[in-house]
């Protein structure tokens, strides 16, 4: 089962997605049969051998049904997995025929990446005339390691779509020979039943988001409904679920903690002890240990605003706080959105920088601005575990640490694309800081942007390269804070590659870590920042 790069390039989840959607629909209309079975079965009051036979009757009707229905979520299941990893490899094909094109290779008919006629003879040249030519033969070695790397992404790419074909062929043979998946069969059965909603969770089990939205999707929306109410905490938090309910379920889990908190505690409480130890503090009259215990409680209230503040703005995709996780939502995402925004901010950000005046500030005012410009807009700010330090384990000057961050934004994009929103919005990443590093490991791990905006962004990690399908934009104020880790042997930062276009703003004669805060503020503290994001942005949709 060969796959050419020729025919690589044509792949789409297209056909998939619309299979797909053709399955889903058979899967509803034989659960609403055998749903009018059961009726019909337990609606009838006959007696006697002909009131048997027609129940029997019936019985066998509905284990055809049930059968059917299995095999018909199965297909959903291997469908949707098939076309989400299409969808993940289109992109990557393209990104890879981009750098091809860029370097000016060629691909031949035996997939082998090839160096143009052109060049070989210019290379041929120059080694018949070494003492003039040796710059050329440099450049030699260096155009043939470019092309090893590029022939290995070609090839990598080609095995990954075998591997897609293979688990598709294999898993269609399992639904037309009825191998049923314990968690299809648990699905099926639970729908228009009494199943334990337990058994339907520990049925999502490890799957991937793909296969988490096809058994969502083949649910009743009684049964998601009920799963949506007993089990917050999981639905709001797992990937393949769609976004609005995740949405919903957060509700529920960001109003659960208000209330947990304020009973161990309450606000009222917090707030006049924090007056009591302020007063102290004014007066110079603060322990040590008073003045640990007054961090704590500014901290916990502000933990707390900024759970309310999100509750009253756009809510939350993920909100698990006693893990570090947080994925907050700006604007409104049951629209048509033309635009997706990624805020992926930097060094020290906590639960507490969610409330208003923090993060979400800088997304919400642009989600706004687009709107101006009848652009619609939705904003994710992402948070999704520990998050960058200046020391420790999460340091942001380690590379491991801004990987394993990197892995959770690479996540979100991956629910963003599952999430299927209709038509094909661009997709913008803005990274502050620290922000810079953990998204360029995103990157890495499959993420992909038409348009990545760094804004004083840090570095990227070493195993990051500009994709050429992405457009890449740096914008800061002018003696940055930031621009101390330029010129660095072990990483390459926004301000100095070529790949990013600079946009720097004057100062305004404030120095360069005020510059550093501000440039990821809303529009009223950070005006000029503001508007060149704005404009970089809708250029970009232009």
């Amino acid at each position: 089962m060969d796959v050419s790069w020729n025919d690589l390039q044509r792949w789409t989840p297209a056909g998939l997605e619309e299979s797909y959607d053709l399955v889903l629909s058979a899967q509803q209309e034989t659960e609403a049969a055998g749903d009018q079975l059961l009726s019909a079965k337990t609606n009838f009051s006959g007696e006697g051998q002909a009131a048997l036979a027609f129940r029997g009757i019936v019985d066998r009707y509905r284990a055809h049904a049930d059968d059917l229905e299995a095999r018909l979520t199965e297909l959903q299941i291997v469908l949707n997995q098939a076309a989400e990893a299409v969808e993940q490899l289109a992109i990557e094909v393209d990104s890879t025929q981009a750098a091809i094109d860029a370097e000016r290779y060629l691909v031949d008919a035996a997939d082998r990446v090839q160096l143009p006629d052109w060049l070989i003879e210019q290379f041929a040249q120059a080694k018949k005339q070494r003492s003039t030519g040796a710059t050329l033969l440099d450049l030699e070695g260096i155009a043939l390691q470019r092309r090893d790397e590029l022939q290995g992404a070609v090839d990598t790419l080609r095995e990954q779509a075998k591997s897609v074909l293979r688990e598709l062929v294999s898993g269609l043979l399992r639904v037309r020979d009825g191998e049923i998946s314990d968690a299809a069969q648990v699905l099926a059965d639970s729908n228009g039943s009494d199943a334990a909603p337990q058994e339907i969770i520990d049925a999502f089990g490890q799957a991937s988001a793909a296969q988490v939205r096809a058994m969502w999707d083949s649910l009743d929306f009684n049964t998601q409904r009920t799963l949506r109410i007993n089990f917050p905490e999981i639905i709001g938090n797992l990937s393949g679920i769609p976004l609005l309910v995740r949405q919903k379920a957060n509700d529920s889990n960001m109003n659960a903690y208000l209330e947990r908190e304020e009973a161990a505690r309450s606000s009222e409480e917090i707030q006049t002890r924090i007056d009591e130890l302020t007063a102290k503090e004014n007066e110079g009259n603060l322990g040590r240990k008073e003045r640990a215990e007054l961090a704590d409680l500014r901290d916990e209230a502000q933990r707390r605003q900024a759970v309310r503040d999100m509750l009253d703005g756009d809510g939350a995709a993920v909100f698990d706080p006693s893990n570090n996780r947080v994925v907050a939502i700006e604007g409104d995402i049951t629209s048509a959105p033309e635009h997706l925004i990624t805020v992926v901010p930097g060094t020290g950000t906590w639960m507490g920088s969610f409330a208003d005046g923090g993060v979400r500030d800088l997304p919400r005012d642009l989600v706004s601005g687009l709107q101006e410009f009848d652009r619609s807009a939705v904003a994710f700010v992402v948070k999704d575990g520990p998050w960058a330090s200046w020391a420790g384990e999460n340091s942001n000057m380690l590379h491991s640490a801004m990987e394993r961050m990197g892995s959770t934004v690479a996540n979100v994009d991956a629910d963003l694309r599952v999430e299927d929103f209709d038509g094909d919005p661009k997709e913008t990443a803005i990274v502050h800081s620290a922000g810079m590093s953990i998204n360029s490991a995103a990157e890495v791990q499959g993420a992909h942007y038409d348009e990545v905006i760094s804004i004083a962004g840090s570095y990227m990690v070493s195993d990051w390269e500009a994709d050429q399908t992405t457009e890449y934009t740096h914008i800061q104020y002018e003696a940055d804070a930031i621009n101390a880790v330029d010129r660095s042997d072990w990483h390459t930062t926004p301000n100095e590659s070529a790949d990013f276009d600079k946009v720097i703003l004057d100062s305004g004669g404030r120095d360069g870590v005020d510059g550093h805060t501000r440039i990821a503020q809303g529009k009223d503290r950070n005006p000029e920042g503001f508007k060149s994001i704005l404009d970089k942005i809708v250029d970009g949709l232009e």
